[in-house]
């Protein structure tokens, strides 16, 4: 009987972490996919996006985020803080961002730097 309890306890421990880590790299991996530097056509238009949640775009230092599908970037133009909610996806194997302004409804288009 205690063998049986042993072998019980054993399969919901390995279950319960092996569920919980799928979730944590699931997580990771989505986030792991913006880190980099990004660009558009324009010169102007360069997005650097660490894995710290730190960011630049242009000559503008910021925070960026995931949260509930959107991506969020705060930059602070000269001393104005700006808010930026996006929705976000991937192409060309992870190397083609394509951000969708919530408000506007512009796209922009940047390309991974490699």
């Amino acid at each position: 009987m205690n063998k049986h309890l042993v072998v019980l306890g054993m399969a919901v421990l390995l279950l319960t972490v092996g569920l919980s880590g799928c979730e944590q790299v699931g997580i990771q991996s989505e986030e792991n996919r913006f880190v980099g530097t990004w660009k558009t056509d324009s010169l102007y238009d360069t997005l650097a996006l660490r894995s710290d949640g730190t960011c630049k775009k242009f000559t503008y230092d910021g925070t960026w985020s995931i949260k509930d599908g959107k991506f969020t970037l705060i930059y602070t133009a000269r001393t104005n803080p700006q808010t930026y909610i996006y929705e976000y996806s991937f192409s060309n194997n992870n190397n083609t961002l394509t951000l969708t302004n919530i408000d506007t409804g512009t796209p922009l288009v940047y390309t991974k730097q490699l």
